[in-house]
């Protein structure tokens, strides 16, 4: 079984301006580097590590660092692992209510990744279980890092919880695998309790530091919208709200809508409406958009022979339609399948497979145009074993799907949602491979996949958020937000879960924005696809910003789960020469986003008063 571990983006830089409880100090390296020792694979137990060593160094330490630091040093390696290890005292960090292990780092400027292993020992398990995450550290300069324990996970994926972390042991910096040679300083590694969002006596300033002179990746989601009955019932009467919703759509543009064929399938006549459908995508395309056609067979309680019958006229019907849209002069996308071991079609994923490669080979056949996109399969989540058994078995797959929720129970509480966010990961489901576990899957297994889909993106897939101006809406767009900007370096499109609907839709049923559309749009225009991602800080539980240069301005975007107000001292570094500074802040002060010019400068003031998003654009001045 696969799985890897979270990338560095879900390794996060924490800045807070007020106290918590006490952190229990691992290491300082004031005294040398005595309780550590290093391992490899190429020489017998026992002996002097020959791939990787640790020594104290007397040089400038981080602010809070004393005197002396710790170079690590990894020679190369190839098929082999090397670890540095010492020590820890788990029943201490459990008594003082530790959640989080923190340090700084300072890289060679070469790109590192370093996996950090917490190994615990419970009772019933002589052997002990590994946990571990994996970060990046290539700057020259000191970095913070904070890793949340719940972001520590087996390689069968379960979390470190407060139940398993009396029995941690030992931390562990290790690499595995074949690296180059390099090095990177370490100090004042600290167990501690994550900060709070607020102090007890009132909010406090929280600090969101962009450092525009790092690169990290380009962005390449997009956000996009699911056809609803609402939507499809309006482009079938055309009256003036139909207008609006074509112009709220091209305003998101370029975006694919996905269509479920199964919306158009009737029962009584057992056939689908193939005009209306027609209509639909025509509409769609006309108004800039480029459609995904979702393509899974009707639910039904029906036998074995009815179901076999069933599946043979959807399949007709599918090759019929990319036989029909055959020679489209823009992208278009077939999606087969939708949730398919939920299905009643498919007793197992070699049957699904199966299938998937037969339909798949015969659209590629019936539409061969270069615009003609085929791939799936739709997953109800991003089960590891799932998608790697189609990754390896798929013949013919220009896009990879599956949805995203952050819960399945219809109980999700708002903290939860956000850690789900922030980790890219279903909290409440086993197996879950991670934004960037699937992106390194594709890239393993196949090379030459095009696009990574997220076609079904909400909160929850059992209960939709209320609507209706609450903050639980701009909870919602926090959350939408935090999302996106987890997913843009990995994940090519993302479907939110309605284009216009109750409860749920980017537009309500009068076709007007909610306060998500205005989060889509903001990410639309200043976090295009293409767009340079600079860099990622996330300052407390609630708050994730990400630096973001376009070919007009230095963007920060900020989202906030928080229940309250909050003030953000927003600061942008590595910039040089005087900048303008404009915020566009969405927040329950007002439903629609509201516009600000602020005192010129490198920094900026910001008041939230409660959820939301805010962007805060530095514009170079030029005399």
């Amino acid at each position: 079984m696969y799985r890897g571990y979270a990338l560095a983006i879900f390794i996060w830089a924490v800045v807070v301006s007020w106290a918590w409880a006490d952190p229990v100090v691992v290491e300082d390296f004031e005294t040398g580097v005595g309780g550590w020792e290093a391992a490899d694979s190429t020489v017998p137990a026992g002996q002097p590590a020959a791939l990787c060593s640790i020594y104290p160094v007397a040089q400038p330490a981080p602010r809070e660092g004393g005197r002396q630091s710790a170079l690590i040093e990894f020679l190369p390696g190839h098929d082999a692992w090397a670890a540095i290890e010492r020590e820890v005292d788990g029943p201490l960090w459990a008594q003082n209510q530790c959640s989080q292990l923190s340090f700084w780092v300072k890289g060679d400027g070469s790109p590192q990744k370093l996996t950090v292993e917490l190994k615990a020992f419970p009772l019933d398990e002589p052997r002990g279980r590994d946990y571990a995450q994996t970060l990046t550290a290539e700057s020259s300069e000191w970095q913070r890092f904070s890793l949340r324990f719940f972001g520590f996970r087996t390689n069968s994926g379960e979390a470190l919880n407060n139940s398993q972390l009396p029995w941690v042991r030992s931390l562990r910096l290790t690499r595995t695998g074949s690296w180059q040679a390099g090095c990177f300083y370490i100090d004042e590694i600290v167990a501690e309790p994550a900060p709070l969002p607020f102090p007890p006596s009132g909010p406090a300033e929280t600090v969101v530091s962009i450092n525009f002179a790092l690169t990290q990746t380009r962005l390449l989601a997009q956000l996009g919208a699911r056809l609803d009955k609402t939507a499809a019932a309006l482009i079938d009467e055309m009256d003036p709200a139909t207008q609006r919703l074509g112009r709220y759509l091209q305003e998101l543009g370029p975006c694919v809508v996905a269509v479920r064929l199964s919306s158009y399938f009737d029962r009584e006549r057992r056939e689908y409406e193939l005009l209306r459908l027609f209509r639909h995508l025509d509409w769609l395309e006309a108004h800039g958009a480029r459609w995904m056609l979702t393509l899974s067979p009707p639910a039904t309680e029906e036998d074995t022979d009815a179901k076999a019958e069933l599946f043979d006229i959807f399949r007709e019907t599918c090759i019929g339609i990319a036989g029909v849209r055959y020679g489209a002069p823009t992208s278009h996308y077939y999606e087969l399948f939708e949730e398919p071991i939920a299905s009643e079609y498919f007793e197992d994923m070699a049957v699904a497979v199966a299938a998937y490669n037969e339909l798949a080979a015969a659209i590629k056949q019936a539409d061969p145009g270069p615009y003609a996109y085929v791939g799936g399969m739709g997953f109800a989540s991003a089960w590891d074993d799932h998608i790697e058994e189609l990754l390896k078995e798929a013949e013919t797959l220009d896009f990879l799907s599956y949805h995203f929720f952050s819960g399945h129970t219809g109980a999700l509480m708002d903290t939860e949602a956000l850690e789900s966010a922030f980790v890219g990961q279903a909290l409440d489901l086993p197996h879950q491979a991670s934004f960037p576990e699937v992106r390194s899957m594709a890239s393993r297994l196949q090379p030459a996949l095009e696009s990574i889909f997220i076609s079904d993106l909400w909160l929850d897939s059992t209960v939709p958020y209320p609507k209706g101006s609450s903050p639980r809406d701009y909870f919602a767009a926090a959350w939408l937000t935090t999302v996106a900007l987890v997913a843009a370096p990995t994940q090519d499109k993302l479907i939110c879960h309605a284009l216009c609907g109750e409860r749920v839709g980017l537009l309500d049923e009068e076709v007007n924005p909610s306060v998500l559309y205005h989060a889509a749009w903001l990410l639309r225009h200043w976090a295009p696809r293409g767009a340079v991602l600079c860099h990622y800080s996330n300052p407390s539980p609630e708050v994730l910003a990400a630096g973001i240069r376009t070919p007009t301005a230095n963007n920060i975007i900020i989202a906030y789960g928080g229940d309250g107000p909050c003030q953000l001292q927003v600061n942008a570094r590595g910039l040089t020469g005087r900048h303008m500074v404009r915020l566009r802040k969405l927040d329950p002060a007002s439903a629609e986003l509201q516009y600000a010019d602020l005192p010129m400068g490198l920094e900026a003031e910001v008041s939230m008063e409660g959820p939301g998003v805010a962007l805060v654009q530095f514009i170079p001045h030029h005399e």
